[in-house]
Parts: C-alpha cells; structure tokens; sequence
C-alpha cells in the first residue's frame, strides 16, 4: 500500500508521539445543579446511570469525557429534553470559547 507524503508525514507524528489532539474543557455546573436538584447527590446520579462516583468526578475536573450512552441516559434521569442536551452537556468553560474566537 502506498502513502502520499501527506499520511507518511501524520503516520510519522502518530508514531513518535508528537501529534496531539487539543482537549476541550467544559463547565458542567448548570448540569451538576440539576443533578443536586433532581437526584439529591452525584453519588446518587453515578448510580442512576451505572456508573461511580469516582467516574463523575473525574468528569467535572475535565480528565475523561461522558459517554453517548451516559449523555442519553443522564439526561432520561434528569428529565432534560433533547433540546436542552447542549446546555448542560458540552458547555464550554470561559477559556475554551476564547479560544474558538
């Protein structure tokens, strides 16, 4: 199979570590409100959505991502309409829209 230079150029970044993908950081407080307002504590919610109360923190630092599944589950339990999903799921922090202007 042959490479342009183009992917032979990415493949070699790829393999030397020098390629990487820039994190987005979001603001999860307006979900984190709705959690303490619909189910009380986010330990509770982790359980709601089968996962732990590790996972969710490492969440709202900004050090993993919610799943599709935890997204769509997450927002059955929080009684959040699908319109609504961005507010309090992909709500960029103050930085990140800085950045995007």
């Amino acid at each position: 199979m042959e490479f342009t230079k183009c992917e032979r150029y990415y493949i070699q970044k790829v393999q030397k570590g020098g390629l990487k993908m820039e994190r987005t950081n979001y603001n999860y407080s307006k979900l984190r409100g709705r959690i303490k307002e619909i189910c009380g504590t986010e330990g509770r919610f982790a359980m709601e959505i089968g996962r732990t109360q590790n996972y969710l923190t490492k969440i709202f630092q900004n050090k993993s991502y919610l799943s599709q599944k935890d997204i769509e589950i997450g927002s059955r339990v929080l009684k959040i309409d699908d319109s609504e999903i961005p507010v309090y799921f992909f709500n960029k922090t103050e930085q990140e829209v800085r950045k995007d202007t």
